[in-house]
């Protein structure tokens, strides 16, 4: 009996560590629901409104029709990111300041309420002949501001911080949560292509809402909107009470400070002023320009060595990959392999976009086993294999004519999953430790605002080179990843000249 309460309590134990990953499990499965149909069914809307009377599943046999629908696809591509790109811009900074003083939960369910509000457009849409593509760009506007997927993926990571208190054990569930991500793309990739073969595109949307909807609902019913202030001193009470070293009268204590007020309400108290909504909006107003002041001031101000212009450079290469990431994968692959020579079907892109992440999330777990652990690379030559392989990258995606090559320049490409953790882990070594938080948060402002220019960059010049040879904006990407892997270098050169004279001193 005593094992078989052992295994019972550890099982419970188990589940009660299980937070915010269901969330993002949900809502990466609802997007590989949602990527396909969505852009493959926008390109059919607009086929169908600038060539009436013309079978857009045989758009192959004329060149000219398909390459007239290609452009108004990506400069329609532009658009719908740029609606909701730009009031992210200012959303996710304000939510994630209002994250900070009162809780997550409130941000998770914004953001999830946002995606589903513009997903449901866009199945309104497909499944009405003749209807506006506007009324998908008004939407998309809608859910910018509440945030959108990145304010539901910010909170998470941050709500994990908030409840897991040893730095170790962090980062290994960080490590957990990204593959968690990772097998939640390779699945509803595989599985979404069975169901746009049986399916209609709205039908197929539809899935992704459901699963939105669980998604909500758990975050309804088990993350709590508390104060991360507070949650960490909860946090920290229930560590004393599982190790049995709580002292005497240090449960008093706690339930004082449970039922202090929180930071917010305190600052209005001090000042004689009253917790009203506009009292709590100017305060967040004041949190984010001391947010934004303080990131200013991590970047500017004097190091060590070359300590800052370190911090530069990674800031600048993380913003440029951020650039070919997003403006490649969201729109222009997809309109890159729905056309000749590939012609691939919605079915063949959802299998693409499914073995091409098991490729990226093997490639990371290898990588890290055999660069970081066994070889003992440091965080500067990992960023120059990974950047090196996504070069090779793009340049075999820009040449391909044929359907292996495609996998096989995914394959090539799959230790460049690497450059993101490996540039975060690389900066937060040249700051301090208080600093970390900052730099991140202007990761995240430089990841936004690259998403909006990739839109409006790569599309514009897939637009313009799609007649005759749509992979140079892969070569563009290349270009790109280029500038960075000369940077890192000089970078490697300087770190090795600086050791060397250390050494001899």
């Amino acid at each position: 009996m005593a094992p078989a309460k052992s295994s019972m309590k550890t099982i419970r134990w188990l589940i009660s560590e299980v937070t915010v990953e269901p969330i993002t499990f949900f809502n990466f499965l609802a997007l590989a629901y949602y990527s396909v149909p969505m852009q493959v069914g926008i390109y059919r809307v607009i086929c169908e409104e600038i060539l009436p009377g013309v079978d857009c599943n045989r758009l192959s046999s004329n060149p000219e029709y398909e390459d007239k629908v290609q452009r108004a696809t990506s400069i329609w591509a532009q658009v719908l990111i740029a609606s909701y790109l730009l009031p992210a811009l200012f959303s996710d900074t304000i939510m994630g300041a209002v994250g900070d003083m009162y809780g997550r939960q409130i941000n998770i369910l914004i953001g999830i309420t946002g995606m589903m509000l513009s997903w449901y457009s866009t199945a309104v849409v497909l499944s009405y002949p003749g209807a506006s593509l506007i009324i998908i760009l008004a939407f998309n506007f809608v859910a910018g501001a509440t945030g959108f997927l990145t304010i539901v993926a910010i909170s998470a990571f941050a709500y994990l911080s908030d409840v897991e208190p040893d730095h170790e054990n962090l980062t290994i569930r960080m490590v957990i949560l990204s593959m968690i991500n990772a097998v939640a793309s390779v699945i509803g990739s595989l599985t979404a292509a069975v169901a746009i073969r049986s399916l209609s595109e709205a039908g197929v949307i539809l899935i992704s809402l459901i699963l939105l909807a669980f998604a909500f609902f758990y975050t309804l019913l088990r993350i709590k909107q508390i104060p991360p202030t507070e949650m960490r001193r909860l946090v920290e009470q229930r560590n004393r009470k599982l190790k049995n070293v709580e002292p005497p009268g240090q449960q008093m204590e706690l339930k004082k400070r449970h039922d202090e007020p929180t930071e917010a309400v305190v600052h209005a108290q001090n000042n004689g002023e009253k917790t009203t909504c506009l009292k709590q909006a100017r305060l967040v107003m004041t949190t984010v320009k001391k947010l934004l002041l303080d990131v200013y001031r991590t970047y500017t101000k004097p190091r060590a060595g070359h300590k800052r212009m370190y911090v530069w450079i990674a800031s600048l290469v993380y913003f440029l990959q951020v650039i070919v990431d997003m403006g490649l994968q969201q729109s222009v692959l997809s309109l890159y392999l729905l056309r000749r020579p590939f012609n691939w079907t919605p079915e063949e892109i959802s299998v693409f976009r499914g073995i091409s992440a098991a490729i990226n999330a093997f490639g990371s777990v290898v990588g890290i086993v055999v660069l970081k652990k066994l070889l003992k690379c440091e965080d500067v030559t990992i960023l120059i294999i990974a950047l090196t392989s996504c070069i090779v990258d793009r340049i075999f995606t820009g040449f391909s004519t044929q359907n292996w090559m495609i996998y096989t320049s995914v394959t090539c490409g799959c230790l460049s999953t690497l450059l993101v953790p490996t540039m975060k882990s690389f900066t937060a070594k040249l700051v301090a430790h208080d600093e970390v938080g900052k730099i991140f948060t202007a990761f995240g402002l430089g990841s936004d605002l690259a998403h909006l220019l990739s839109a409006v960059l790569l599309n514009s010049i897939y637009t313009a080179t799609v007649s005759f040879f749509p992979g140079s904006v892969f070569f563009f990407g290349a270009s790109l990843s280029f500038i960075g892997l000369v940077l890192f270098c000089f970078v490697w050169f300087e770190l090795k000249r600086d050791s060397s004279l250390t050494t001899r001193d």
